[in-house]
């Protein structure tokens, strides 16, 4: 089982991102939170963002907008299809 782990990161890389939520004191001061996340698979950049007064909704489209890159949007409308279909059921 400890093998199969190390073969699913690498066959899997492309579509794994890891993410970081954190805080930086400015020189004033002043509190800045930083979202930033990261490819696992070529460690770029695929989205940073920093704000003063984070909000839920800027969490979530900080959320939403790095996972428009990952998954490809054939994949995002057959998710909201299915998932539509299962809640009328």
């Amino acid at each position: 089982m400890r093998k199969d782990w190390p073969v699913n990161l690498k066959n899997h890389r492309e579509a794994i991102a890891a993410l970081d939520f954190f805080t930086v004191p400015t020189a004033t001061f002043r509190v800045l939170y930083c979202f930033f996340v990261i490819s696992h698979g070529r460690r770029n950049i695929l989205h940073f963002n920093v704000t003063e007064h984070p909000t839920g909704s800027w969490i979530v489209q900080q959320l939403r907008e790095p996972s428009q890159r990952i998954v490809p949007p054939s994949i995002w409308s057959w998710t909201a299809t299915s998932s539509s279909a299962e809640r009328s059921r």
